[in-house]
């Protein structure tokens, strides 16, 4: 029997027994199958009846946690009043009867997001978390200097990529500059910071992290971030007093050459294959 069989089949026990089904609020007739898989959790589906949930199972921490599945619970404790997270029923970190640690969270029907149809969805999700008080979210892992973390964390990944035999020298090249820039802006990070209040926010933004099942209402933030789509498109996002502005402001924080290509509305694809730049105009 694989892996994931006797998991399964392990889980399938779990959720009939007495304690579960209590807990959980859930009746013997639940069925469970297999929803999806990332690299550190295998999510299943609850049905049971009408109601549907998602069982998630912890393999591993991204973070190095001791506690990743209790982690997560307790991030979804502190979203579930923004109304576009998933809400959270039931934790089990105690690895007695599963040998991983489990949570069960409420199912959200509905599609991934398409960056190139979905940006103002995108937008109105954002700005529900980070109008939430962080202050309530005492678990939360705190980064003084965010900035700081995000640049030694894309730098070790650079360096993997500056020293493979596979890579293309124009976007070596393109790299290395827009790196020494930011590297200049990073030093600013301290005035930077007193500008915003502290906010929950994600750290992956990947558009298959996200769920499209409703329509919200936005809130007025602004927001200024850069984003890798799915197809390798950046998108250049400003959210401001509920007006989008998609255009090239500040664009030369990235690099003066990027931002003469965008000017001239060129970008040398053909040479750096498969990636490319979208900047949006939204009047």
């Amino acid at each position: 029997m694989s892996f994931q069989e006797d998991l399964k089949q392990k889980l399938k026990n779990y959720i009939r027994e007495r304690d579960f089904m209590h807990a959980a609020g859930i009746s013997r007739r639940a069925k469970l199958e297999f929803l999806a898989q990332g690299e550190y959790n295998i999510n299943y589906l609850i049905k049971d009846e009408e109601e549907k949930y998602v069982l998630r199972v912890n393999l591993g921490s991204q973070m190095h946690l001791d506690d990743q599945i209790g982690y997560e619970f307790s991030a979804l404790q502190a979203l579930a009043p923004s109304g576009v997270t998933p809400r959270p029923f039931y934790l089990d970190n105690s690895q007695e009867k599963i040998d991983y640690g489990l949570l069960m969270m409420e199912y959200l029907p509905g599609r991934s997001l398409d960056y190139q149809k979905d940006l103002k969805t995108a937008a109105k999700i954002f700005a529900k978390i980070h109008k939430l008080d962080s202050s309530k979210a005492e678990r939360l892992v705190q980064e003084k200097k965010p900035l700081t973390a995000i640049w030694n964390e894309c730098e070790a990944l650079l360096e993997h990529y500056f020293n493979s035999e596979l890579a293309v020298s124009e976007i070596k090249k393109f790299l290395m500059k827009m790196k020494a820039e930011m590297y200049k802006k990073k030093e600013k990070e301290s005035e930077l910071m007193e500008l915003f209040p502290p906010a929950i926010v994600n750290t992956e933004v990947n558009s298959n992290n996200f769920i499209l099942w409703s329509q919200l209402p936005l809130s007025g933030k602004q927001i200024l971030f850069l984003t890798r789509g799915r197809k390798k498109s950046f998108y250049i996002i400003i959210l401001k007093q509920e007006e989008w502005i998609l255009n090239t402001m500040r664009l030369n924080q990235l690099s003066s050459y990027l931002m003469n290509s965008l000017q001239c509305g060129e970008f040398p694809g053909q040479q750096w294959p498969g990636w490319n730049i979208r900047i949006q105009n939204e009047k």
